[in-house]
């Protein structure tokens, strides 16, 4: 045991030594905090928006939008010019010597600029270094010396905190001749202050799941990881603490799903069903490109969300992480009989109890399957209709692929991390758009399960698709009797207007403003289920209406109030309710029919009376 402290004490002298001899520290608690620099990135302020520009262009460099370098924009706490700032981020690694050389070479450009290195440390990396830093008092009477010293260093006093009065906030400015991390350190080791400590900025990684590969999953949480654009996501943390898809049968119509990936297994239905064979269990097909497709749209929808598999929280988490995946495999290629077989999985899954059936694959146009998405979404759900989801291609075409064409699918095409609808320029591959396109989902290196118990990413309208599949999920589980109309409405009526289109009214899309390369947007699964949940309590009322003499149809996602109400004169008169419907007082006469086409309960209550001739109908 000594031996073995004696070890650890001399690793620890050797670290000590090794962090002595880096310059790049600041002070906590009175102790070093040492850096290595990351040469990803540099911080800069600048006098204009115009100069971030001109940098840009100048050092080939990416940067993020650029802010006001205020908090919250509050320029009155201040009499200096408004400025904004930016990060550059450059794609070749430097040396730490290229990087300095390229810090000092921003600096000269012009004059007003402000830069900054970026570092990192054994916690954390890309570490920015802003041009604020904080001093804290001693006394309150010592501002004088604070604005000396603030003098002599060239920086400027922002403002002091409102909440801790000896707390003052300092800025670094043109003429300063050392950074914010450099002047703290002069300002604590002065022996006139408190504490000193440098403006550090630091990505806040707020995350919903504690899965493995969760921080890669920018489609759930978009951060701005790997040169995306922050907020461009389906908004899921937020639905999370709505819904989680519990109980929901999800069917994915593809080459098969690893049964017993870690990820997955907890979450798979008892049944499924090989459509090629006609029989059950499903099998695996390898014939296609993509051997783990299916495995990765079921991972998209429903792998398990904080998955502990021995002490490791594993994989991804999936947009329903509480649904039931339904295997319904097909080899998906050219074999004889291919489509009578991909007709025949879409006929099992919903006779089987499938809610929602996700296809991410496209063929020929077949009346065939034209038939068995009919049947889903007539008969399915009891009668509620299955919902079904289809990817809309990745041809970068506007013939948007069958079966994805059909009035009834929910068509889905793919955007990138930045919100546009993805393109390769590489490959020429992109989403596929026209008239027939719904919605958006994010396409674009998605991570999720593959085979070997694995992970991995992949790009497509394929990966998009599923994540609409399991928004729908969301939305079934907080109202199991809505109607496939319903949640098709929300779905398409709640999505977000990203990538800077021209979104209009068009004759033919009635959820709201839509866009050729991006239907309704993209799919926001937080406003969707938010929707839901409205649903449940909505009623239309139907009350003291004048006579019912023609065809008239009352819809509501929630219930139907009807009450004081005559139909006449050979008149058809529809309630269509995804919840309950409630009748008082209401007469059917003279050859008129009430068809009632409800999700939930009918409650008829005092003086309903239907004729003679006249007819009434349940659905």
């Amino acid at each position: 045991m000594k031996k073995l402290i004696n070890l650890i004490g001399l690793l620890f002298l050797v670290f000590t030594c090794l962090n002595a001899q880096t310059p790049y520290f600041y002070y906590y608690g009175g102790e070093k905090q040492y850096f290595e620099l990351d040469t990803r990135y540099i911080f800069v302020s600048v006098a204009d928006e115009s100069t971030a520009d001109k940098i840009l262009v100048s050092y080939n460099a990416k940067y993020t939008p650029v802010r006001v370098d205020i908090p919250d924009g509050n320029l009155s706490r201040t009499n200096q010019n408004k400025r904004f700032w930016s990060v550059l981020k450059f794609e070749n690694k430097l040396s730490d010597d290229e990087y300095l050389a390229k810090l000092s070479e921003i600096k000269n450009t012009e004059k007003g600029i402000i830069v900054a290195p970026y570092f990192k440390n054994q916690y954390q990396e890309k570490i920015g270094l802003s041009n604020f830093f904080y001093v804290k008092l001693k006394d309150l009477n010592d501002t004088v010396v604070l604005k000396q010293e603030a003098e002599k260093e060239h920086t400027v006093i922002m403002w002091q905190n409102e909440f801790r009065p000896l707390w003052f906030t300092l800025s670094v400015t043109d003429n300063s001749k050392y950074n914010a991390m450099e002047l703290s350190n002069r300002f604590y080791e002065s022996g006139l202050f408190q504490y000193a400590e440098p403006d550090l900025m630091i990505d806040t990684q707020i995350q919903c799941a504690n899965d493995q590969y969760f921080g890669q999953q920018w489609g759930l949480k978009n951060t701005g990881q790997s040169g995306g654009k922050s907020g461009i996501d389906i908004k899921i943390c937020d639905a999370w603490q709505i819904s989680t898809g519990n109980n929901v049968i999800v069917a994915v119509l593809d080459n098969g799903i690893l049964l017993t990936h870690p990820d997955l297994a907890a979450n798979i239905y008892p049944l499924s069903y090989d459509s090629n064979s006609k029989t059950s269990p499903q099998t695996i097909h390898y014939q296609i490109d993509i051997p783990y497709h299916g495995t990765m749209c079921a991972g998209i929808i429903g792998a398990a969300r904080d998955n502990v598999v021995g002490n490791t929280v594993i994989g991804i988490a999936g947009v329903a992480p509480n649904s039931r995946i339904m295997s319904i495999s097909n080899s998906l290629d050219g074999t004889v009989a291919s489509n009578e077989a991909k007709a025949n999985g879409i006929d099992w899954a919903w006779r089987n109890g499938a809610d929602i059936i996700s296809n991410s694959w496209g063929c020929n146009y077949t009346q065939n399957i034209a038939d068995a998405i009919d049947n889903a979404v007539t008969f399915g759900r009891h009668g509620l209709g299955c919902v079904v989801v289809a990817s809309s291609g990745n041809y970068n075409s506007t013939n948007i692929i069958f079966p994805a064409t059909l009035p009834d699918v929910i068509t889905v095409g793919a955007i990138n991390r930045k919100g546009k609808r993805w393109y390769d320029s590489f490959t020429q591959q992109g989403s596929n758009y026209g008239d027939n396109l719904d919605v958006m989902a994010p396409g674009e290196d998605i991570w999720s399960t593959v085979l070997n118990n694995s992970y991995d990413s992949n790009t497509g309208t394929s990966y998009a698709a599923p994540y609409v599949s399991g928004i729908a999920a969301l939305i079934l589980s907080i109202n199991p009797t809505m109607k496939l109309r319903d949640v098709r409405n929300i779905i398409e009526s709640t999505a977000q207007k990203v990538g800077g289109y021209k979104y209009k009214t068009e004759a033919g899309h009635d959820n709201g403003t839509w866009y050729k390369e991006m239907g309704y947007g993209l799919v926001n699964a937080y406003a969707a289920v938010q929707k839901a949940v409205e649903c449940l309590t909505t009623t239309v009322n139907f009350v003291n209406k004048p006579p019912i003499t023609t065809d008239t149809t009352v819809t509501s996602c929630g219930d139907i109030y009807i009450q004081n109400v005559t139909v006449t004169n050979n008149a058809t008169l529809i309630l269509d309710a995804s919840g309950n419907i409630n009748i008082q007082s209401v007469t059917v006469t003279n050859n008129s029919k009430l068809i009632l086409d409800v999700g939930g309960a009918v409650n008829i209550g005092s003086d309903f009376d239907v004729q003679f001739g006249s007819s009434f109908e349940i659905k």
